[in-house]
């Protein structure tokens, strides 16, 4: 995957994210944030990513900061997967390897 679709990818998602977690469908979305229901289909679909300005028209409608929108506390939606890989961040990058290789070989 190129570096540039891990960041459409990360943003579809996040939007995704927000907009459940606030309860609203992607109809409501588009309505409050003046966005059409397609274009809000086609980011969280991966196909595009959207403009700065669409972004934080679309964050302030969801009431989400830019320091909340591109938190990246919460990896996934495991706590345990969440708790391993936090684990991992505090090691050097050597034991992070060792520790991935070993859970690899565990998994086999």
């Amino acid at each position: 995957m190129k570096e540039s679709n891990n960041l459409t990818y990360f943003v579809a998602n996040r939007i995704k994210q927000l907009r459940k977690k606030k309860g609203l469908t992607q109809e409501q979305l588009s309505l409050e944030s003046d966005l059409d229901i397609k274009y809000i289909n086609k980011l969280e679909n991966y196909r595009f990513s959207p403009k700065i300005d669409t972004l934080e028209k679309i964050m302030d409608t969801l009431n989400i900061s830019y320091s909340d929108f591109f938190e990246f506390e919460k990896l996934t939606d495991f706590p345990l997967v969440d708790e391993l890989l936090n684990s991992l961040s505090d090691l050097s990058q050597d034991e992070r390897q060792q520790k991935v290789l070993a859970i690899l070989q565990l998994l086999k």
